[in-house]
C-alpha cells in the first residue's frame, strides 16, 4: 500500500519535524462538541513546534460535519479519513425498518382517524445504532429476547470497530514509513478508538497516550440498545488493555482521575488530568447591554438532564417576582425534547407560559452570542458524574451567573464549588428560586459578577500545555 491522498492538508509554511499521530473520530471535519478539544490542542502544539497527522472518519452517522472547520487548522496539519464500516446486524435491521416503515405509517394514519392509541414500550433508538429496531420491553417473558438482541448488537458493534482499526493500522504504517511520529495519541469516545491506536503504537514502535474525554467503562456510558454482558465484558477488557499498554492516560476531570487510579492502582502514575479549558476568543461574545433577564441553556438534554426541576424552580421564582417577571426569558437552544416529550409542553405544564422558547441547534458562534447576552447560563444535572460539559468552560468566560444543578461530589461540583454560584441540588426547588431571585435583584441594579475564569486559571492554553509537556516527556 502506498500512502493515500490526505483528506486535507492545511496550507502554509510548516517546518514541524516532531509529529503526533492522532487517532480520533472527534476531529474536524466532525463538528460535534468533542472535536473542539483536539482542534484547539493542535493550535497550541503548532506554537510549540509540533505537527499533527490525524486519522479520523469514524464519526457516527448522526454527527454533524463541517468542512469549514478544517480551514483554521495550523499549517502542515494533515487529516486522513477512513469511513466506519456499518455492522452487519445494523444493515439487516435497517433493511427491516425500511420494509416495515410504510406499514407503520399506514397504521398511525388509521389510528389518528379516531382510535385511541395506547402507550408503547418506550423503546428508543440512539446514535450508536441508528436504524435499529425497537426492542421489546425487558419485562416478563420478553426479557431474554431483549438481552439476546442487545448482546448481538454489541458483538456486531465491536466487530465493526475492529475492522476500522485494521484499516487505521495499515494507513499508520504508511505514514510511519514516510515520517515516523514521535508519539501516538487517541481521543474518545468512541472509546474503541483507543484499541485502534494501541495497535498502531505496537505496529510502528511508538509510545501511546490515550485521552478519555469521558469515562470508558462505567454503567452510565452504556448505550441502551447495546447494554448487556457483552458490552460490559468487552469494554472492561479493552479499557484494561489500553491502560496497560499506554504510557499516558489522560482524563479531563479530577473525578475521573480518582476513578481510574482506584480502578488501576498499578497504573496510577500514568493518569493525568487535562481539562477542556476556556478559550480566549469566547470573551468577545460578552454583551451586558440587554434589557431582559435571559436564562439560557445551550446543547442537548439527555443522560439524565431532565429540565423539569429547573422549570419548577423558575416558575416559583416568577411567582415571587410578580410584575417584574415580565423581564424574564427562558431560552433553550439545541434541544426540542427530553425522553420524547416536547420541552415546550414541559415548560407550559411547569407554569413558564410564553416566557419559554426553544430553538433547533445553531452554530457555535450563534450559541456563544446567546450565552454572552444571558444573565444566567444553566448547567443541568446529568448521569455522568465524572464529566464536565464543555459549555461550562464557555460560560465561565462571561460576567453571567452560572446556575448549575449537580450532586455533591461530582465533577461539576468539584469545579464550581468555590465559585460565587456553587451548584444546587436539582431536588431543591426553593434553592433554585432563591438563586434566581437574588441574581434578578442584582441584575436589576446593573450588577454582575466577574467571570469565573477572570484570572485565567482555566484557560485552554494552560490545559493544553500540560498535555504537551507530558507528550514531550514521552517523546
Amino acid at each position: 500500500m502506498t500512502l493515500p491522498p490526505a483528506h486535507y492538508i492545511a496550507p502554509g509554511d510548516a517546518r514541524a519535524e516532531r509529529r503526533i499521530l492522532l487517532v480520533s473520530p472527534a476531529y474536524p471535519p466532525c463538528a460535534e462538541v468533542g472535536a473542539l478539544r483536539w482542534e484547539k490542542i493542535t493550535d497550541v502544539a503548532a506554537e510549540r513546534g509540533w505537527g499533527l497527522d490525524v486519522i479520523t472518519g469514524a464519526a457516527g452517522p448522526l454527527d454533524r460535519i463541517d468542512e469549514r472547520r478544517l480551514l483554521t487548522l495550523p499549517a502542515g496539519t494533515r487529516v486522513w479519513t477512513i469511513p466506519m464500516p456499518v455492522p452487519m446486524l445494523q444493515r439487516v435491521e435497517r433493511g427491516v425498518v425500511a420494509m416495515v416503515a410504510p406499514l407503520r405509517r399506514r397504521k398511525r394514519a388509521a389510528a389518528s382517524e379516531g382510535a385511541t392509541r395506547e402507550g408503547g414500550n418506550g423503546a428508543t433508538m440512539t446514535a450508536a445504532m441508528p436504524g435499529a429496531l425497537p426492542l421489546p420491553s425487558p419485562d416478563g417473558a420478553t426479557a431474554p429476547v431483549s438481552a439476546m438482541m442487545r448482546n448481538m448488537r454489541a458483538a456486531s458493534y465491536f466487530t465493526a470497530w475492529l475492522e476500522w482499526g485494521e484499516a487505521v493500522v495499515e494507513l499508520a504504517r504508511e505514514l510511519a514509513r514516510e515520517h515516523r511520529p514521535a508519539v501516538v495519541a487517541s481521543s474518545g469516545p468512541p472509546h474503541m478508538t483507543h484499541e485502534a491506536a494501541r495497535r498502531v503504537a505496537h505496529a510502528i514502535g511508538r509510545r501511546l497516550a490515550i485521552d478519555l474525554r469521558d469515562p470508558w467503562f462505567v454503567s452510565e456510558a452504556e448505550p441502551d440498545e447495546l447494554r448487556g454482558t457483552t458490552w460490559r465484558r468487552r469494554s472492561a477488557a479493552y479499557e484494561a488493555r489500553a491502560c496497560a499498554d499506554a504510557s499516558l492516560v489522560v482524563v479531563n476531570t479530577e473525578s475521573c482521575a480518582e476513578l481510574m487510579r482506584e480502578r488501576y492502582p498499578q497504573f496510577a502514575s500514568k493518569v493525568t488530568t487535562v481539562m477542556n479549558g476556556a478559550d480566549d476568543e469566547v470573551r468577545a461574545f460578552s454583551d451586558t447591554s440587554g434589557d431582559t433577564f435571559d436564562i439560557v441553556h445551550t446543547g442537548n438534554v439527555y443522560g439524565g438532564r431532565d429540565p423539569r426541576p429547573l422549570f419548577r424552580g423558575i416558575a416559583r421564582f416568577l411567582e415571587r417576582a410578580g410584575d417584574a417577571a415580565g423581564a424574564v426569558r427562558v431560552r433553550f437552544v439545541g434541544a426540542q425534547r427530553y425522553e420524547g416529550v416536547p420541552l415546550e409542553d414541559m415548560a407550559r405544564e411547569s407554569g413558564l407560559g410564553d416566557r419559554f422558547s426553544c430553538t433547533p441547534p445553531m452554530t457555535r458562534p450563534e450559541a456563544l452570542r446567546l450565552s454572552g447576552r444571558a444573565a444566567v447560563n444553566v448547567v443541568l444535572q446529568q448521569d455522568w458524574t465524572h464529566s464536565i460539559p464543555s459549555k461550562v468552560f464557555e460560560y465561565m468566560q462571561f460576567p453571567a451567573w452560572i446556575l448549575a444543578l449537580a450532586q455533591p461530589g461530582d465533577a461539576i461540583s468539584q469545579l464550581l464549588g468555590g465559585s460565587t454560584s456553587p451548584p444546587l441540588s436539582p431536588q431543591d426547588t426553593d434553592a433554585i428560586a432563591d438563586f434566581l431571585a437574588t441574581r434578578f435583584e442584582r441584575w436589576s441594579r446593573g450588577e454582575r459578577d466577574a467571570p469565573f475564569n477572570a484570572d485565567g486559571r482555566f484557560d485552554r492554553k494552560r490545559q493544553a500545555g500540560r498535555l504537551l509537556d507530558a507528550l514531550e516527556a514521552l517523546a
